[in-house]
Parts: C-alpha cells; structure tokens; sequence
C-alpha cells in the first residue's frame, strides 16, 4: 500500500525557493500538491495476481464489461491501477482505473471530435467479481505494450514554470530565475528532467505548454490547433476558470524499458479531469493531450 505524503511543508519549501532566489516563493509554495510516482518492472500475467495493478497486459473486469471503441476500432488497454493499493488524496478508495487510448495516436486532444479517442474506466465492484479478459488483437495495431508490473512512491510536485497556475498567480520568471526554480522542482519531487516519469496526480511534466486552458477550450467545441482560438471573447471567458476547473489525473511518459511507449516523438501522454468531475467520480468525463517534442 502506498504511504501518502503528509501535507505539503510549504516552510521548507518556501525557504528552498528563497534560497535559489526564485521570485515569489510563497506563492510558488502554495501551489504544491501531492503525486503518486509509478515504477514499472515487467512481468507475465501469471505472476500478477486478479486486480493487482499493471501496465500492458490484459485487464481484471465485470463479466458484463464492454470494451471501448473509437471510430468502430478497440482502444488500446494502457493501465490498470488498484485504487485500494493506492489511496491517494482526490481519489476514490476502492475499486480499479482503466486507461484506454488510441493506440494509432492519430487523436492528439486538440479537436473536439477526438472524443472518445481516451477513455478512462471506474471498475467498483468487489476483487471477486473480476474476470481477465484477453484485449482484442486489433487494439494493438499501433503498437503493443509490454506488460508490466507497478509499483507507487508518494512525492510533492510544484508545477512548472508554464503553467497555467503559475501565469493566474502572477508569477514571471526570467531564464535564471526558471533555471532556479526547476532545480527546485527536481529537488522537491525526486524527477530530474529527461528522466521517465509516469505518475498519478500532482502537476504534468510539460512538453509544449499549458494544457489546463487547452482542456477547457477543446472541451467546450474549440479546436487549439490554431494559436489564434485563444483570442475570441468566449474562449478569454472559458480560460479565466481553466486552472481551478483542471486536475491532472495521469501522466504517462515514453518509456523504451518499461511497457515500450513512444508517444509521438519522446512525448507524453495526459489524462485530465475536472476537479468537479473528479469529485463526483465521473472518470468518464475525462480528457486526453498527447505533447511531445
């Protein structure tokens, strides 16, 4: 099970940020939040046993579970996390997660009709209800997945310096002063940059830029391939909310020794949902951004 970190030192890591000279560093400190850090080893479906969690395989569900599709194909099966085992702060304290995404990743979430092209499912039923199901082999045609096993490590998060809850507490930082702050952010979290990071909660490892207001706008019928969508009157509306109503769920990262991602060229994969949403369990709400590099 894993051990959740108390609540943020927003003392100890005020004094981090003064000392490296980072601009506003209670305000910074103040944005902390709580991540769950996943580890992979793989593994065989043998040795797991029903409901424990993974990444790749196949999944533990009800008999009357029907798989997602997206443009008449099976999504691809990424993850399965034990809520249980996890415990983690925001989320409910039983019953499993399914992610599910397009494998082909031709769905990148900058279009409203990518829709349906991520899922995320709430199994809540008790471990002897679960059945492994074999996934369908045509849910694979982007690429597999190697099965792995999982494992979490509670740790703090400060979001980074493009975020959009950095911009809405007015935090500016100059190229030093970012250099600075990611220092402590790797310090804080245990992440140093170019490593693997898969994780549960907490702020996103950003590769392209804010995602929060690309959520909302997306989500609300406008498209954010185009620059230019941030700038009508209703998109400047919907994006005053966009940090207060974003919470990311899950961060999955490339990863060529674990489960053999590649998303896109060396990117990430994001699961957000609506804090309100979250709140109400409505995991089916959720939304998905591919960055990469």
């Amino acid at each position: 099970m894993t051990t959740i970190a108390h609540e943020p030192d927003l003392r100890s890591i005020t004094e981090q940020l003064r000392a490296s000279r980072v601009p506003m560093p209670d305000t910074l400190a103040a944005l902390a939040a709580t991540s769950i850090r996943i580890a992979t080893a793989r593994t065989t479906l043998e040795r797991l046993p029903i409901g424990a969690s993974r990444f790749g395989g196949d999944p533990d569900v009800p008999a009357s579970f029907v798989w997602p599709q997206w443009q008449t194909r099976p999504l691809g099966f990424l993850a399965q996390l034990d809520l249980s085992e996890v415990r983690a702060p925001g989320l409910p304290s039983s019953g499993w997660l399914l992610f599910f995404y397009d494998q082909e990743q031709t769905a990148w979430g900058s279009e409203p009709s990518d829709v349906g092209a991520a899922r995320v499912v709430h199994v809540d039923v008790s471990r002897d209800q679960l059945v492994r199901v074999t996934r369908p082999p045509e849910s694979d045609e982007g690429g597999g997945t190697e099965l792995c096993a999982v494992t979490f490590r509670a740790s703090l998060d400060l979001p980074h310096e493009h975020d959009l809850l950095v911009e809405d507490a007015g935090v500016e930082l100059e190229d030093d002063e970012g250099e600075a702050y990611d220092a402590v952010r790797a310090a804080i979290s245990g992440v140093e940059d170019g490593d693997v990071d898969h994780h549960l909660l907490g702020h996103p490892q950003i590769v392209q830029g804010d995602m929060r207001g690309d959520c909302q706008l997306v989500t609300n019928g406008i498209a954010t391939g185009d620059p230019s969508a941030y700038r009508g009157k209703r998109a400047q509306a919907l994006l005053k909310t966009a940090s207060a109503d974003w919470q990311l769920l899950l961060q999955l990262d490339s990863d060529d020794t674990g489960p053999e991602w590649m998303w896109g060229d060396s990117g990430r994969v994001f699961f957000w949902i609506r804090r309100a949403d979250l709140a109400t369990k409505s995991f089916e709400k959720a939304w998905c951004i591919l960055q990469c590099y």
